[in-house]
């Protein structure tokens, strides 16, 4: 059976409970979250279940990551709902 995205709402990655999902790319989705300590909410890029573990394509999350975080600190953007790290965990319940 192929876990999709309505699979991780309600769970837990990192410091963030996901709650909605309201989008989907070629490679990943982005869900609506919070952050458990303070209910901030975030959206949060997740990877699908197909291409984890595929070498080229979390070479291309993690430099789109990168260009995101780099254009947010040249635009000046400082949020802390919209946190600027890869969290790299396994989804817990």
């Amino acid at each position: 059976m192929s876990l999709g995205a309505q699979d991780l709402i309600g769970r837990s990655v990192g410091p963030y409970t996901i709650d909605r999902l309201i989008g989907e790319g070629g490679f990943a989705w982005v869900f609506q979250a919070h952050r458990e300590s303070d209910s901030t909410a975030v959206a949060l890029k997740v990877l699908k279940f197909r291409y984890a573990g595929d070498a080229e394509f979390e070479a291309r999350f993690r430099n789109e990551f990168t260009l995101f975080a780099s254009w947010m600190w040249v635009t000046g953007i400082n949020s802390p709902s919209l946190p600027c790290r890869s969290t790299r965990t396994r989804s817990r319940r």
